[in-house]
C-alpha cells in the first residue's frame, strides 16, 4: 500500500533534533506486508524549500499478539515533566510555556477547563494534530498529575 499525503503546516518539526519543514512537505509511506507477523514501513519525507534532497527512513516492525493497548502517562518527577509508555523509561518534555511542551519533534499542549483542569491533551507532529482525552480516575491526594 501507498500513502502519499500532502497539505502540511509548518508548526511542527521532522524529527526530535528540530529538523524543519516548510508547508510544501509531500511524505509518502510505502507499507509492506511480508508475512503475517512483520510490516515494513518505508517513509520518504519531500520539502525542497527544507531539505537539499528526500529524506528516506526505512522502519520494520513486528506483530506482538496477545498485549495491551499502549498508554502514555505524564507526570511530574522532581521539577520535570516526563512522559513514559507502558511503564517504560520516561522522558523529559521540554516546556515551552506553561501548558505547552516538546519531546522529540512532537509538541504537546495541556487544555484546561474553565476551573483549571485538564481535560485534553493537544499532540502536534508531522502527520497531523491529535486529541486525547484525559482518562478519569481516581488519583492520591498531592499527586500532581498533568
Amino acid at each position: 500500500m501507498i500513502v502519499e499525503s500532502a497539505g502540511f503546516n509548518d508548526r511542527t518539526w521532522l524529527d526530535g533534533d528540530s529538523h524543519p519543514h516548510t508547508e510544501a512537505l509531500r511524505v509518502t509511506e510505502r507499507l509492506r506486508r511480508p508475512d503475517f507477523g512483520h510490516l515494513e514501513l518505508e517513509r520518504t519525507l519531500v520539502d525542497p524549500k527544507a531539505l537539499a534532497q528526500p529524506w528516506v527512513i526505512p522502519m520494520k516492525f513486528e506483530f506482538d499478539a496477545d498485549t495491551e493497548m499502549l498508554e502514555y502517562v505524564c507526570a511530574v518527577e522532581g521539577d520535570k515533566l516526563m512522559a513514559g509508555q507502558n511503564g517504560g523509561a520516561k522522558l523529559a518534555l521540554t516546556p515551552l510555556s506553561e501548558t505547552k511542551f516538546f519531546l522529540e519533534g512532537a509538541h504537546f499542549e495541556f487544555v484546561k477547563d474553565d476551573h483549571g483542569v485538564v481535560t485534553h491533551l493537544n499532540i502536534q507532529i508531522v502527520e497531523g494534530d491529535f486529541k486525547a482525552v484525559r482518562r478519569k480516575s481516581a488519583r492520591p491526594t498531592g499527586q500532581n498529575n498533568h
